[in-house]
C-alpha cells in the first residue's frame, strides 16, 4: 500500500513551470471560446491568421508565452 500511495504521489508532482490545472483549465477553454467564435463566424477555413491572433490574445490575457503554454500542454498530455 505505501509503494502504491508513493507512485502515485510522484505523479502528481508538476514542475514548477508547469501551468497549475486551474490555469490550464482557464486557458483551454479560451482557446476553444476562440474557435468557437472562429467557427460561429464562419471564417474558418482560409483564416489561420485570424485564428492565430486570438490564440496569441488569449495566451496574452493569462500572461503566457507560446513556449510556456507549449510545455504545459506537452506535460498534461504525457501527465494525464
Amino acid at each position: 500500500m505505501l509503494l502504491a500511495v508513493w507512485a502515485l504521489s510522484g505523479v502528481s508532482c508538476r514542475p514548477r513551470e508547469v501551468l497549475s490545472l486551474r490555469q490550464m483549465e482557464d486557458v483551454l477553454v479560451d482557446l476553444h471560446t476562440a474557435d468557437g467564435v472562429i467557427y460561429a463566424a464562419d471564417i474558418m477555413y482560409g483564416h489561420e491568421d485570424a485564428l492565430k491572433k486570438y490564440y496569441e490574445m488569449v495566451l496574452e490575457k493569462h500572461g503566457l508565452t507560446q513556449a510556456q503554454f507549449d510545455s504545459s500542454l506537452v506535460w498534461y498530455t504525457n501527465n494525464p
